[in-house]
């Protein structure tokens, strides 16, 4: 999958857990993720 999306955009994956572009660097990308507890496993 390829997204296209900009600083402090966010999009969703079901309806609890918002991911946010927090910031870009080259060819790295920091996301902010927002889940319930328990809910995502890194």
């Amino acid at each position: 999958m390829v997204l296209t999306r900009e600083i402090g955009e966010t999009f969703s994956i079901g309806d609890d857990i918002t991911v946010q572009i927090l910031g870009i660097n080259g060819n790295q990308v920091r996301l902010g993720i927002n889940a319930p507890k328990g809910e995502y496993q890194f």
